[in-house]
């Protein structure tokens, strides 16, 4: 008992260090905001957010040098030595997350604090490439048949392919047909696992589906994760080839530790500037060709509110005076999952021992490998489990080495918002043993939600409502996703494994019969949790009614304002959403250059033929 004691405060020890030092250094980098020359006054480009999406915009417009790029960001630029594969969880809850939450929700999270679900989202330059589990997953072909532009056939499923190709880099890991030799996205086989990865894919197997890859088969089974991470074992973010172009690149300029506050319109309802907090002063910069707002879907939807753009309703709360009326912050939509700690090993296999112990740090700083290059995903599977075998799938299996309680309950449980009578009555009594986890995740939820200013305070977090679990389907969908970990787990591979399935009741739901689908709603019910995917809040689509952008990601009824983030997904993707997100950034940079290239073609056709009247009329537009 008094080992344990000792290896508890130890470990509780190395993580206040490294929270301390992530605070210490984001108070820093106040001091120093800008990596490449102060803002000036006016910029061809400015682009608000320097996650996933935001990153790789500036990254491509800035290749035109005759054009002026702005790419602002709320958080800091952090070093290296914090890009450990193993330690990003540890990022979340920290000053490099927004810290988001949901509201307190009424069909579910009972068994989390205050009935709310956290939110974790990168407030960091490459946003939450920084905080993920590192999984590269595109989904599904049929994902996009929704998304397509009927007129013009952007985001058919060639589209999106050609586009998902482009932003990886080529490796030996990758086929060349699936990479660019200017990509930026890495992506490699995992670089360290353990044998429950491969006793999944054996079990898999066994109950019927193909091991086959996910990313290139268009199929439904399981496979090995590919992941986000280099050739030393160091976790990919979105914004490392960002920082090595920027001593090259005199035309773009990144701006951290910056918040904006809202982008300004004037007539014709041209978003001309924008307006952003900067050492405790309210600034403004001006844009020539367009304002591109890659904020993330909370973050998004926050800005176009306060900058007169949403439903009248909830702008009036805030007190913002409506300038456009569209159904900015609808449509939230978000892959839910549960199952925590449903597995139990005769072994331990990966614990917070593993990274205390100084031969996983010699390992990793010395030769790029072993537990500290892990994301602890060993396996993900796409099933169908409804009638639908034809559609996309409607579940991903996500097998995972640890469970909550095999870090003794030092961090998992915060930063997952579990209660501490659950943590206390559950997970606490897993702590002796090993446990493993298979999440299912919820792909297409039918439960919708809202993002919407506060109004006692419109500048400050905005109100989260997913609405998780109120529609039913949903619920019986993430049943059938605990009976396919039961069939798993049961399966001859499992128990050569040493695997079996944890029976303990969860507290709150004693009065049912364990394992009968009564007592499965109310686990589900109980332990909902975000797998912090949240798209949809700024809708592509063509009626205005009930979308925000158009299929050229312009926002409807403006001029020169586009968002390009996960807020404009109609749907959501099968898959984990980094890579639709870093897809959805090369098509909408493409489609920016585009359109800037035909309005200097048409300047350079005016000025030869002297306003020739066939090109005025083709030429004389706006952003729309």
């Amino acid at each position: 008992m008094l080992l344990n004691s000792i290896l508890y405060y130890f470990h509780w020890f190395v993580i206040f260090i490294f929270n301390t030092f992530i605070s210490l250094y984001v108070t820093l980098s106040d001091l120093g905001s800008s990596l490449h020359g102060d803002i000036g006054s006016e910029y061809d480009y400015i682009i608000v957010g320097g996650g996933s999406a935001g990153a790789v915009i500036a990254l491509r417009l800035s290749e035109n040098q005759n054009v002026s790029v702005l790419l602002l960001e709320a958080g800091a630029a952090t070093p290296d030595i914090l890009n450990i594969p193993v330690l990003g969880p540890l990022k979340q809850t920290s000053d490099l997350d927004w810290q988001y939450k949901t509201i307190p929700q009424e069909h579910s999270c009972y068994g989390l604090k205050n009935n709310s679900s956290v939110w974790p989202s990168g407030k960091v330059l490459g946003g939450t490439t920084h905080l993920n589990y590192m999984v590269y997953l595109k989904g599904h072909e049929n994902d996009f048949k929704s998304w397509t532009d009927p007129e013009t056939n952007d985001w058919s499923i060639d589209d999106v392919e050609y586009y998902f190709n482009k932003a990886v880099e080529c490796n030996p890991h990758i086929q060349s047909k699936r990479c660019s030799e200017d990509g930026n996205l890495l992506v490699r086989e995992a670089a360290f696992t353990t044998d429950f990865g491969s006793a999944v894919l054996r079990a898999s197997s066994e109950i019927g589906y193909e091991i086959t890859d996910l990313n290139s088969s268009g199929k439904c089974g399981f496979m090995i994760p590919q992941v986000n991470i280099d050739s030393h074992g160091k976790r990919w973010t979105a914004d490392q080839k960002l920082r090595k172009v920027l001593t090259r690149r005199k035309n773009l300029t990144v701006q951290t530790n910056v918040v904006v506050q809202r982008i300004l319109i004037r007539n014709r309802y041209e978003a001309y500037a924008v307006e952003y907090r900067l050492s405790r002063k309210i600034r403004t910069v001006n844009a020539r060709e367009e304002i591109i707002l890659s904020a993330g879907t909370v973050g998004s939807a926050k800005i176009l509110m306060l900058s007169g753009i949403g439903p009248k309703p909830v702008l009036a709360k805030a007190k913002v005076k409506q300038l456009v009326d569209l159904p900015v912050g609808k449509n939230l939509q978000d892959h839910i999952t549960t199952g925590l700690d449903l597995i139990l090993l005769v072994k331990e296999l990966f614990s917070i021992n593993h990274l205390t112990n100084p031969m996983s740090a010699y390992e990793y700083f010395v030769k790029g490998k072993g537990p500290y290059t892990s994301n602890v995903v060993e396996a993900v599977g796409l099933v169908h489990t409804d009638e639908d075998e034809g559609g996309s799938p409607d579940l991903e299996l996500m097998a995972m080495v640890a469970g909550t309680s095999s870090d003794g309950g030092l961090f998992s449980r915060h930063s997952m918002g579990i209660s501490d009578s659950l943590w206390e009555e559950y997970f606490s009594l897993l702590t002796n043993t090993s446990a493993a986890t298979i999440l299912p995740v919820l792909l297409h939820p039918k439960s919708v939600g809202e993002v919407e200013l506060n109004p006692e305070d419109p500048l400050g977090p905005p109100l989260i409502n997913p609405r998780y679990l109120s529609d039913q389907d949903d619920v019986k969908t993430l049943i059938r996703g605990i009976r396919l970990v039961q069939r798993l787990v049961n399966t001859k591979a499992m128990n050569e494994f040493g695997a079996r399935f944890n029976n303990i009741t969860l507290p709150g739901c004693e009065k049912l019969h364990f394992d009968s689908d009564d007592y499965w709603d109310c686990y589900v019910r109980h332990l909902t949790l975000t797998t912090y995917h949240p798209v949809g809040t700024c809708r592509m689509g063509i009626d205005e009614n009930v979308s925000v952008v158009d299929h050229r990601l312009r926002v409807h009824k403006t001029n020169k304002l586009r968002i390009i983030d996960a807020s404009v997904m109609p749907t959501m993707p099968s898959a984990n959403t980094n890579a639709a997100v870093i897809m959805i950034a090369e098509k909408g940079s493409d489609l920016i250059k585009e359109d800037y290239n035909r309005r200097r073609s048409c300047s350079s056709v005016r000025e030869i033929l002297f306003l020739d009247k066939k090109c005025e009329s083709r030429c004389n537009f706006s952003i729309k």
